[in-house]
């Protein structure tokens, strides 16, 4: 019954989804005035639904892209292991670290001054002056640096020149055992474990903790 309020908001709700959707619906302008109304009405209703409409598909396309690559991976994976006869064991740590991977990349990292470097093309100054704003406070922190330089020694303003961001995720090793020493790694966030050959167990070290050998 369209003479109650309700008949009215139904009536009014049906009209407006069929604006937007290929559906049949009885009422028609009867003025000039709803007439243009309604023609206002389907064109931005056009314009809304064809948006829409792009963005689902083209987010679609890039998850069905996304999970396309991550099955071609994962078959040549489990080729690699069949073909080599790999142990059900080392298998599975294999399977362990490639999940771990997929997780870590999922999780968006923190933007590095080398990422913005390229995208801006900073100048030489410029590039010393936000690295010893990044680096100058996280370097004087650690005790050995802060005996060793002192406040505001040029020895310090120059190691922060040439110093590198890495993010590392669970699992990840950083340097393995018996490697040469051609990089020292300064924690700054988060937590890291230490194994050794020489160890019982693994030592975990944080930004408070130091280990050397």
């Amino acid at each position: 019954d369209a003479s109650t309020s309700w008949g009215h908001y139904a009536c009014a709700l049906h009209w407006s989804l069929t604006q937007f959707t290929p559906a049949t619906q009885n009422l028609t302008p009867v003025s000039s005035e709803e007439r243009f109304f309604a023609i206002c009405v389907v064109l931005i209703a056009l314009v809304t639904f064809s948006t829409f409409l792009g963005r689902m598909t083209s987010a679609m396309s890039q998850l069905i892209s996304l999970h396309a690559d991550r099955t071609q991976l994962e078959v040549k994976l489990r080729q690699f292991v069949c073909e080599n006869k790999i142990p059900r064991t080392l298998g599975q740590r294999i399977w362990m670290v490639y999940r771990q991977r997929v997780r870590n990349a999922a999780v968006q990292s923190k933007t590095s001054l080398s990422e913005v470097r390229a995208v801006l093309q900073m100048p030489e100054e410029l590039q010393k002056a936000v690295t010893m704003e990044i680096y100058y406070r996280r370097l004087f922190a650690m005790p050995l640096l802060r005996a060793t330089l002192g406040v505001g020694s040029s020895e310090l303003q120059d190691l922060c020149q040439v110093l590198q961001e890495q993010s590392a995720g669970p699992m990840q090793e950083v340097f393995v055992e018996r490697s040469i020493a051609e990089n020292a790694f300064c924690l700054t966030a988060g937590e890291a474990a230490y194994s050794s050959s020489h160890l019982v167990e693994a030592i975990s070290v944080c930004t408070s903790r130091w280990a050397a050998e």
